[in-house]
């Protein structure tokens, strides 16, 4: 698929993930198959509902539509006027829509396996750090194509960059489930809120630490490129005229001096 702003699908490719016979794989395979176990006695009440609140399933406005929810809530309660409502929204569209293709562009480079192939087949991996548990079952069901990157952390890393660089500044916002407006999450940054968003698929039993960190890296890099180089600000008419005024002005009086 052709990108909208990057100059090729590897342009924000990521390195490598981290080798199987590794300290760091042992330590992400640890974390999520005993976070992410659909029988975890160690995952809180609140890290489920997280799994669940950024599920985005079929039938919801999906990953990057829910960060496109997410700005226009944002647009909304900072009072954005029509105009720059819809820059954010276009900003937010581009910068998810090349997210995913870069996304995709890094788990097919690499074809990395899910947590639910690596839990139930530990003792194919040479690490002696992870333990095999052939009945090993994630939260939520295992999408079906590689694991690393999240797709997730990278429209999340996208969609929050963007917000970042449009507002440049933090503050409190909340959003409603999509499918169950009663339940609410509140967040003191964006960055927060991605950062919830990619964590919740190592709750689900699906992704890794590293899908997580090297998606959200991915997606960060997107945006700024778009943000960088795309749909951006231009004077007003009136700011424009009142600047071309001035020119003419000063000229005209330079002329009168001499």
């Amino acid at each position: 698929m052709t990108p909208f702003t990057m100059a090729s699908a590897d342009q924000f490719r990521a390195p490598p993930p981290p080798a199987l016979d590794s300290a760091d794989y042992a330590a992400a395979v640890n974390e999520v198959q005993e976070l992410g176990s659909a029988t975890s006695a160690t995952r809180t009440a609140d890290q489920t509902a997280i799994a669940y609140f950024w599920i985005d399933n079929a039938g919801t406005a999906t990953p990057p539509g829910h960060w496109l929810i997410i700005a226009g809530e944002v647009a909304q309660l900072q009072g954005l006027d029509t105009l720059d409502a819809s820059r954010l929204l276009a900003l937010t569209s581009l910068a998810v829509a090349d997210a995913g293709i870069a996304a995709w562009d890094t788990k097919y480079e690499y074809e990395f396996w899910r947590p639910i192939d690596a839990i139930r087949n530990a003792d194919q991996d040479g690490n002696d750090g992870t333990t095999l548990d052939a009945l090993w079952t994630p939260l939520i069901a295992t999408p079906n194509h590689p694991s690393y990157v999240s797709g997730h952390s990278t429209f999340s890393g996208a969609g929050a960059e963007i917000l970042d660089q449009f507002f440049d500044l933090d503050f409190n916002f909340c959003s409603p489930d999509e499918l169950d407006s009663d339940i609410v999450r509140c967040w003191n940054s964006f960055d927060a809120a991605a950062a919830e968003a990619g964590r919740s698929r190592i709750y689900g039993g699906i992704h890794y630490s590293f899908d997580d960190v090297s998606g959200q890296a991915i997606g960060n890099a997107v945006a700024r490129n778009v943000f960088g180089n795309y749909l951006t600000q231009v004077p007003e008419p009136g700011t424009l005229a009142l600047g071309l005024f001035g020119v003419v002005a000063l000229g005209g009086i330079a002329r009168r001096r001499k």
